[in-house]
């Protein structure tokens, strides 16, 4: 598998390729997904342990029509939590002022439904989703604060540990939010929205975020505040990074977020002012919404 891992990550690097024409989407499960202009057949996968060929043929995918999301990119040999056993986790290293950030992009490898019975061309089993035509890939992406970060002998990271921040967490929470976290060891299960609602609220500036029911632009996850990324070309995260690192201090630090220079007040109010979505409905009449207008810093 290391042998596999590296003739991917390999293939990662070299690519110069540009990204096919593309939009952004949400389904009515608050998912996120890349919605191409043609059909590509997604492979059969075994969603309890990917295959090295597997990723293999699904990162050449990718590459093929998203490179810039996964730009720079290693592949974990495992997903993190290893939960994720039905996703391939690509990541990107970040250095700001001195901190670590981990870049992550997660493609969700199984059958998430809607296909025609004529688009199905291999059927699922046991463990084993379908291969299937779809212009839809999905995916989730953070950046992570990070307190160490692990390399194989060339280079390409293997692991990480995201900085956690319980205390912190606690002094934004409910009682209820505090005594699901305390009683229960499955993290990913516990509602945080009230929390990334707070925390959202603390960097508005003359603006208010409207989209809450779609997405938070802040939210807790591996123990710890990470930064929700929808749009997650390459030159778009490379300067969120920076402001990322800011806010990160800003919220740990425990200081009101007023303290924050002006340019980082203005970027964050535009960020939050700058999205729009069209909502649209699919095939199956479900309501899902496409993301029409990004915060354009270029």
């Amino acid at each position: 598998m290391k042998e596999e891992i590296q003739y991917i990550n390999k293939k990662i690097q070299k690519s110069r390729k540009k990204n096919q024409e593309y939009e952004l989407g949400i389904d009515t499960f608050h998912l996120c997904y890349v919605q191409l202009k043609q059909k590509i057949l997604w492979p059969s996968v075994h969603i309890n342990h990917i295959l090295p060929e597997e990723r293999k043929i699904i990162t050449e995918i990718l590459l093929e029509n998203i490179p810039t999301f996964i730009t720079g990119c290693s592949i974990l040999p495992e997903p993190r939590p290893r939960k994720d056993s039905n996703q391939i986790h690509y990541v990107r290293s970040y250095h700001e002022n001195g901190s670590d950030y981990i870049y992550i992009f997660k493609v969700s490898c199984e059958y998430m439904g809607g296909a025609d019975s004529s688009e199905i061309k291999i059927e699922g089993r046991q463990g084993i989703a379908p291969s299937f035509k779809t212009n839809r890939i999905y995916f989730s992406s953070l950046l992570i604060p990070v307190s160490e970060i692990a390399r194989d002998n060339k280079g390409y990271i293997n692991n990480f540990t995201p900085v956690q921040i319980k205390d912190a967490i606690f002094k934004v929470s409910s009682d209820d939010v505090i005594r699901d976290f305390r009683s229960t060891v499955l993290f990913d299960e516990i509602d945080f929205s009230e929390v990334n609602n707070k925390i959202t609220v603390h960097f508005e500036f003359n603006s208010s975020w409207k989209h809450n029911k779609l997405f938070y632009p802040f939210v807790i996850d591996y123990l710890s505040l990470c930064m929700n990324l929808i749009h997650p070309d390459k030159n778009a995260v490379d300067l969120y990074a920076g402001i990322f690192d800011r806010c990160f201090m800003n919220f740990m630090s425990g200081e009101d977020s007023g303290t924050m220079s002006a340019e980082d007040k203005n970027f964050l109010k535009r960020y939050y002012n700058d999205w729009y979505f069209e909502r649209i409905f699919s095939r199956s009449g479900n309501p899902h919404w496409l993301v029409k207008k990004v915060p354009d810093f270029f």
